[in-house]
């Protein structure tokens, strides 16, 4: 894996004052700097005063911009710096004292200049260019590393090679901090391992290394299958990380440190960083707390587990997945089957695993469930890590794993004394063990992209969402694209977020927007800090956008400014797409799945109870052959994590869409997604209704839909059916005596009739439902006629659904106006004889008096 390059200052002619001798460095502000800072602060100055409004604001914000640089170089004492504290000299401090003169005059040249550029801005909004940050740059990129260096209270620097002089105090870190208990104490390594121990034993075997009293099975079975990988294809994996090492050792081993002082290269929050330890052992009693081995004949084990732990709570870890354990202590990518999940594809991923096993490209761990059934032939330890040391493809495709938690001596009788076990695939895979893949995958292109979820408003459904695109060069048939997105973690408090990334696919045609298709790849939330999604471009994509998503477990926990890094591995040419997205006017609006807009999908009657809106798109500009041209629209809706999403929108003159035969989609997210659904499309000079649906009528929740567009457009919410409206329901019966059929059948008045009355004039609407048949179907033509009731004649039809239709959403009478008098209701089905239960619901604008009327005819 290649690490992200660290940004170099475009600011020209900077001066680094270097004391080599000790490795230190401070930043001094040069003269010249000073000089060409400050003329453009004039210049700036000289625009303004020349009413050249856009010109003096673009240098205000330049020269605020190089100010403020300097304000935030702060002094760095390179290799020295552990847990926050650095060793300074006399020299150091007055290099300091002078940069810290230099940075009070900056601060308030960055102040003026700031505050110029706001009150133009806010004076000449018309006339001003806003100043668009680039994301991509390397200093943004920089900022987003520099801003992820304190991990649970450790402060993380970048890796910049390893320094033999080494400081850390052990007791800078309380031993609350690292997670003992009263009664535990330090001890030096020679107590535990005696005073021979040597860093290396190339005889230990895997099944050798033992898990202590912390619960830490996930590392144990980490650091297991990389000794096994260094046994098996010479690789150095883990070893290579642990300092100093022997120079001129090729296999880059560690070795003994002269002071006792170690450092690890630990691949953390977007880049290597260096965690520096001593060689102290925690002891419980007479108990060593740190893995070892059953003959305690090395110490790098317990080196790369103290290391791990110090940014992980310490001692009282609550444990892990390997796969998060891997990433940060090998740099390897995080991969997980789920083998219960419909989705699992049992022989695929073993063909694929077991090769790549072979070939040492792949790490393998297994992690047992909540629950382990009884029938197993070798029941395992729930919610518990294996480290898998081998793989037969044979025709009985045995697994051979290890148990990190072993007896060593005779007081352990709770633990395993089994060293390892061969167990076939079948009955893993029956037990619910998930296996956590690290795969070595080095493609031709790797790209690394830093950035932070950041709050422009407090989403209500507690969701952020950011879209990245990458370009595509050029695709071979099947191309394979892994997306890894790596949430920067702070504190193992933060283990409740949950994140996914979603992916399009897009033509290339229009860089900005999505194909029809929309959701290609659709990930799922993750209380993982990665998630890895695979994809397989078709052939004629061009750019994918990438959304990565964070979802908050509740809106009091929601905070601003939460670092990621997304990593895109293929064997294709890629690059992003650093384009900014073009002006767009943009439309917020936030609803609520509740009792009354909360409709399921197109499989539910109710799907039309789903929150709607009108949209009008006016009319812009004809073209050269005098035809409208239409109007690119993008749709983002969000809600919780736990709701899928899809957006549809009709081309319809109603203010609402009650039936699909009242509009004609023209726009379709596709599949349900969970917590999001997106997509564009270009729509004609019209009328419309989007409708924002979860897949389930009962998940209520909140959420926002944005709409951008190329021009204004308008929108404006659409009330439920018969809101505002007096309400009537009611509920009958199509009996024998009383399923009557069609006009055609000679019957129709044995049909149930329904008595309505006004006493002045109303507006009034209703629809019939069926809600139970003896066949079980909700599928019955039917129909629901008005008449108005005449004491001398037969009653005259005023209104009527239509045809008879089968429409599980029910028919309908359009909204109208009537006339103060005695109506009736009359649902029927096209043929008699058919039973069922049906529901009837009226609206009208005023009182009205609606009762079952019974028949004699």
């Amino acid at each position: 894996m290649a690490s992200v390059a660290r940004a170099s200052s475009s600011l020209p002619r900077w001066s680094k004052a270097v004391h080599s001798k000790k490795q230190r460095s401070a930043f001094i502000l040069a003269p010249s700097i000073t000089h060409y800072l400050t003329t453009i602060l004039a210049k700036a100055k000289k625009k303004e005063l020349e009413t050249e409004w856009n010109t003096s604001f673009q240098l205000y914000v330049q020269a605020a911009q190089a100010f403020l640089k300097i304000v935030n170089n702060t002094s760095s004492i390179d290799g020295s710096t552990v847990d926050g504290q650095a060793t300074r000299t006399t020299a150091d401090n007055a290099m300091i004292a002078r940069d810290k003169d230099e940075r009070t005059q900056a601060r308030a040249h960055a102040s003026l200049a700031l505050e110029r550029a706001q009150k133009i801005k806010r004076a000449y909004p018309d006339r001003v260019q806003l100043v668009q940050r680039n994301i991509f740059s390397p200093e943004e990129q920089q900022a987003v590393l520099e801003s992820s260096s304190i991990v649970n209270g450790v402060v993380c620097p970048l890796w910049k090679g390893y320094t033999p002089s080494l400081s850390v105090k052990e007791d800078d870190r309380t031993a609350v901090e690292w997670g003992l208990e009263p009664g535990d104490r330090w001890v030096s390594k020679d107590k535990v391992f005696g005073p021979n121990c040597p860093m290396l034993d190339l005889n230990m075997l895997p099944y050798e290394l033992v898990q202590s009293v912390v619960s830490n099975c996930s590392v144990v079975a980490s650091i297991i299958v990389c000794w096994q990988h260094h046994l098996i294809h010479g690789s150095s994996l883990i070893l290579d990380r642990l300092f100093p090492q022997a120079e001129g050792d090729s296999l880059r081993r560690p070795i003994e440190s002269s002071n006792g002082r170690y450092a690890y290269k630990m691949f953390l929050n977007g880049v290597e960083r260096k965690v520096i330890i001593d060689d102290r052992m925690p002891l419980r009693g007479d108990l060593v707390m740190s893995v070892r081995s059953t003959r305690r004949s090395c110490l790098w084990p317990s080196l790369v587990e103290k290391a791990y732990l110090k940014i992980n709570g310490g001692y009282g870890f609550k444990g892990s997945d390997s796969g998060v354990d891997l990433r940060a202590l090998i740099g390897w990518i995080p991969d997980s089957y789920d083998l219960q999940s419909t989705a699992f594809e049992r022989e695929k991923t073993w063909s694929r695993i077991s090769t790549a096993f072979r070939q040492g490209n792949v790490l393998v761990t297994f992690g047992t469930a909540k629950e382990i059934p009884s029938h197993a032939s070798r029941p395992l330890i729930p919610f518990h890590a294996y480290a898998c040391i081998g793989l037969e493809d044979n025709e009985d495709r045995m697994v051979t794993i290890v148990n990190p938690w072993r007896s060593i001596d005779a007081n352990d009788a709770h633990r395993s004394e089994e060293a390892f076990w061969r167990i076939p695939w079948d009955d893993l895979s029956a037990q619910a063990c998930p296996p956590s893949a690290s795969e070595m995958n080095c493609p031709s292109a790797c790209l690394h992209h830093l950035r932070k979820w950041k709050i422009a408003r407090s989403p209500g459904d507690g969701i952020l969402n950011q879209q990245i695109r990458i370009a595509i060069d050029a695709v071979t048939p099947k191309t394979d694209i892994w997306a890894l997105l790596s949430r920067h973690t702070y504190a193992q408090a933060e283990t409740e977020l949950y994140s996914a990334l979603h992916a399009f696919e897009e033509d290339g045609a229009e860089i900005t927007f999505n194909k029809a298709e929309n959701l290609t790849f659709t990930g799922h939330y993750l209380n993982s800090p990665h998630c890895l999604l695979k994809m397989t471009c078709s052939d004629d994509t061009k750019r994918i956008s990438l959304i990565a998503s964070l979802s908050f477990p509740n809106e009091a926990d929601i905070r601003d400014d939460v670092p990621y890094t997304l990593s895109i591995m293929s064997h294709a040419p890629l690059e992003f797409d650093t384009r900014p997205p073009p002006n767009m006017v943009k439309q917020i609006i936030s609803y609520e799945f509740n009792s009354l807009y909360s409709g399921g999908n197109l499989l539910y009657p109710t799907y039309f109870d789903n929150p709607q809106w009108t949209l009008k798109v006016p009319a812009g500009p004809s073209s050269s052959s005098g035809k409208q041209s239409a109007v690119r629209l993008q749709f983002h809706a969000t809600a919780s994590k736990d709701i899928p999403l899809n957006i549809k929108v009709y081309r319809s003159a109603e203010k609402r869409v009650n039936d699909v035969t009242e509009g004609t989609v023209v726009f379709d997210s596709g599949t349900y997604s969970y917590g999001i659904a997106c997509g564009q499309v270009s729509l004609l000079p019209g009328n419309y209704v989007v409708v924002l649906s979860n897949y389930v009528a009962t998940q209520h929740g909140k959420g926002t839909l944005e709409i951008s567009s190329e021009r204004s457009v308008e929108l404006q919410r659409a009330p439920a059916e018969g809101a505002g409206m007096h309400t009537s329901s009611l509920h009958g019966n199509w009996m024998p005596e009383t399923a009557a059929g069609g006009p055609s059948h000679g019957r129709y008045w044995r049909n149930p009739q329904y008595e309505m009355f006004l006493s002045r004039s109303a507006e009034v609407c209703a629809r019939l439902q069926v809600t139970q048949t003896r066949a079980g179907a909700l599928y019955l033509p039917i129909n629901l006629s008005l008449f108005q009731y005449q004491e001398t004649s037969p009653p005259t039809e005023v209104a009527t659904s239509g045809p008879y239709r089968e429409s599980r959403y029910g028919v309908r009478l359009s909204r109208r106006r009537l006339a103060a008098g005695r109506y009736l209701l009359v649902p029927s089905t096209h043929s008699p004889g058919i039973q069922g239960l049906f529901e009837v619901s009226v609206w009208s604008d005023s009182p009205i008096s609606v009762q079952y009327l019974e028949t004699t005819q």
